[in-house]
């Protein structure tokens, strides 16, 4: 027994020696790039003076270079372009539910769980929703970063003037937006809602009625196959034709969103928590913020933004190792409590709402609380897939044919779609 206890150290402590040397350390000074879509205003503010402090305070020598590229689309293309030219950075910002998968399988990540296990970074403190799109066959190939979920914000002074509450359920929203729109001389200066063409709002429509855009297994789209995507399509159709719905611009529909929103032109509509210290800064009135109404019992809210992650090729064992230091930087609870203040991104660690600045910021904006209670009582997400982008082009084309120029009925969308899907998953 003695033997074979000594026999188990002995494997222990060489299984720990070989589990230490796959975690490089910083060895030298170096600089490394982290390419990103956290564009002006508050979101490339905050980028920036977490560079600032990092790099002046980091003991190793590190520089790190943010540099802005474009929305999530574009700067994953100018990162597969890098990697293919084998100038790529050694870290990006990745769209949590496209790309993630897409690199993951691909073998583009780094698996980050040992330096987290080495450094005591606890995963289990994240929240669970926003790690979905961060696990992969046992390992963390990328964490949570700008996250945020879908909220439903309203003209609190609106409602309160007529005398209505916040709606819970698609039903109550009808009712409310009914109320709340306005016609002058034959003409809607006051829609009480609009809904923009974006794939997370149909997404937690389907979740809500029991279906998803994709199955577990990434394989199929359930919605576009059991009717749930049809009757969504048929109801939105119906609130532009009864004239209480505001259809979306033509381009550029979620700042026209918004901007209608300051204006006083429409009371309601459906946008990222990641939108909040803008709209409340933009707005002369009081903003509230609630869960999405819902189409059945379930309450939801889908989450959504970025996740960091580390890259693979082209990067060497020191410029890993630089790259790890400024990821567990930036997940320290200051610089989640911090991003979200600034930005109104959701704090993603359990841990980062006991920070005191973070608690106050609560108290003085309490739309930024209810946001993350949301997501953390409510959130779901898409399921993991690597298809999400190729059919989600053809989903929205497809719905702003029939939600922008009324081209195609709900039941011809409808059967584009299921085309599109099935050469999308390859079925015949």
């Amino acid at each position: 027994m003695k033997r074979a206890s000594a026999i188990l150290v002995l494997a222990a402590i060489v299984v720990a020696g070989v589990f230490a040397q796959k975690v490089p350390t910083v060895t030298k000074p170096v600089t490394i790039q982290i390419w990103h879509s956290r564009g002006a205003g508050a979101n490339g503010d905050m980028i920036a003076a977490s560079v600032k402090e990092f790099n002046q305070t980091n003991p190793y020598g590190i520089t790190v270079v943010e540099t802005f590229q474009g929305n999530y689309a574009t700067c994953l293309a100018k990162v597969m372009q890098g990697v293919a030219a084998g100038n790529n950075p050694a870290l990006t910002v990745l769209d949590s539910a496209v790309a993630s998968p897409y690199m993951a399988e691909e073998g583009m990540l780094v698996d980050l769980l040992p330096f987290m296990q080495r450094d005591k970074v606890d995963s289990n403190n994240f929240i669970d929703t926003f790690m979905i799109h961060s696990k992969f066959k046992g390992q963390v190939v990328t964490l949570p970063y700008v996250r945020s979920g879908l909220v439903f914000y309203y003209n609190a002074d609106m409602l309160k003037e007529a005398g209505l509450q916040p709606p819970k359920t698609i039903k109550e929203m009808e009712k409310v937006a009914k109320a709340l729109t306005k016609v002058e001389n034959g003409k809607t200066v006051r829609y009480g809602l609009m809904v923009h063409n974006e794939t997370w709002i149909h997404q937690n429509w389907s979740y809500q009625l029991g279906s998803n855009y994709f199955s577990k297994d990434g394989k199929s789209s359930p919605f576009l196959e059991d009717g749930t995507m049809l009757k969504v399509l048929k109801e939105w159709k119906r609130w532009i034709d009864e004239g209480w719905c505001a259809a979306p611009a033509v381009t550029d529909e979620q700042n026209d969103e918004r901007t209608r929103f300051y204006q006083g032109k429409i009371a309601m509509f459906l946008n990222s928590s990641g939108s909040l210290s803008g709209i409340l800064k933009s707005s002369k009135f009081n903003v509230g913020v609630s869960l999405p109404p819902s189409f059945s019992d379930v309450q939801s809210t889908c989450a959504g933004g970025g996740n960091i992650a580390m890259l693979a090729p082209n990067t060497s064992p020191n410029e890993q190792a630089a790259a790890w230091e400024f990821i567990k930087f930036l997940m320290t609870e200051k610089q989640v409590a911090t991003n979200s203040i600034m930005t109104g991104y959701l704090p993603m660690l359990k841990s980062s709402i006991n920070d005191p600045d973070l608690k106050e910021y609560w108290k003085t904006v309490p739309q930024a609380k209810v946001c993350y209670e949301n997501l953390r009582n409510f959130g779901q997400a898409v399921p993991w897939t690597t298809k999400y982008s190729e059919l989600d082009q053809y989903v929205l084309q497809i719905t702003s044919k029939l939600i922008k120029d009324g081209s195609v009925t709900p039941e011809q969308a409808y059967k584009e779609m299921q085309t599109e899907a099935k050469i999308v998953f390859g079925s015949k």
